[in-house]
């Protein structure tokens, strides 16, 4: 009896549906990867609305407690505070919102905060 030998022969459709496989693959990658951005792209979108109305509903609290500290009852609260925050209520005082804004998402050392960043130092 002889020897048998097997040969591999590619057949036009099996190459067509490997490039079909390999194209559909590729395509997935691209999807998730623009799935990646377009979620990082919200989330940031998300924080900068955030941060831009806990500033604002910061500013009007801010507004009402200079107008009158002794009527608000916080003016032991103003005086007791950190110096993080007497450093911007000051500028909310003197600056109004936007140099108050500025100073929340501000460190001392003048590095941009991350709306993390400014909960942790602001509460």
């Amino acid at each position: 009896m002889g020897s048998c030998s097997s040969t591999t022969v590619t057949v036009p459709e099996d190459q067509a549906a490997y490039e079909r496989a390999k194209h559909i693959i590729e395509i997935r990658k691209r999807v998730g990867q623009r799935a990646k951005e377009d979620l990082k792209k919200e989330m940031d979108a998300k924080e900068s609305l955030m941060n831009e109305q806990v500033a604002t509903e910061f500013g009007q609290l801010i507004k009402h407690v200079i107008s009158d500290p002794v009527k608000t009852n916080v003016y032991a609260d103003i005086v007791g505070m950190d110096a993080n925050n007497r450093r911007v209520l000051q500028a909310f005082a003197t600056g109004g919102n936007e140099a108050g804004v500025k100073a929340l998402f501000t460190s001392e050392n003048g590095k941009k905060l991350t709306y993390a960043e400014s909960r942790a130092l602001y509460g």
